[in-house]
């Protein structure tokens, strides 16, 4: 998966495409860039900053142990389920049914759906749909695009869309989210 940014709130982070990989430690690196230039000033932003670096740090590995814990009987194997989250990950910005993601695995319906339950502990759309707003909230911190463009990047139909999925998920809008997170930096 790669985003292409444009104009970005730290100042510090490359423009052009980058691997989602690369996305997070840009942004983090950033954040730190940040907090070195203002820890002096403001000891409170600072300490804000560098919060939200380990939280970010802390949901990327809670995914990590969450995922080797879920290798459980009767689930997906690793195999499968590497190439179905780089499938999603690489496609996040189109439709993606469930029926594709059986046959990246070459199982039934019916059977991909009971061991993606038992591997993730979601249903498959659930799951893209959880993807999506991860991705959005990664653009919305670190570029200045309309959200209109962020959900139709992150394969929202439209902005409305992307509103009504991200405040059932979030609990929050994502014009407030955004809001709320670039005033705390």
């Amino acid at each position: 998966m790669t985003y292409a940014l444009t104009s970005v709130s730290f100042g510090h982070l490359p423009t052009g495409s980058i691997d989602s990989e690369q996305f997070n430690q840009e942004i983090v690196r950033g954040l730190l860039a940040a907090v070195a230039s203002i820890w002096q000033l403001e000891d409170q932003v600072a300490e804000s900053c560098v919060q939200k670096a380990i939280e970010m740090f802390h949901v990327e590995g809670t995914k990590c142990r969450s995922e080797k814990e879920r290798n459980v009987s009767g689930g997906l194997a690793p195999w499968q389920i590497r190439r179905i989250k780089r499938h999603i990950g690489d496609n996040l910005d189109r439709s993606i049914s469930t029926r594709e993601l059986a046959r990246i695995c070459g199982l039934s319906l019916s059977h991909f759906n009971r061991a993606f339950q038992a591997s993730f502990g979601i249903c498959p759309h659930a799951f893209v749909l959880q993807e999506r707003v991860s991705l959005a909230q990664r653009m919305m911190l670190a570029t200045r695009e309309p959200l209109s463009r962020v959900a139709v990047a992150c394969g929202f139909s439209d902005q409305s869309h992307l509103t009504r999925v991200f405040g059932r998920a979030v609990g929050e809008t994502p014009h407030g989210w955004r809001k709320n997170r670039l005033l705390s930096n």
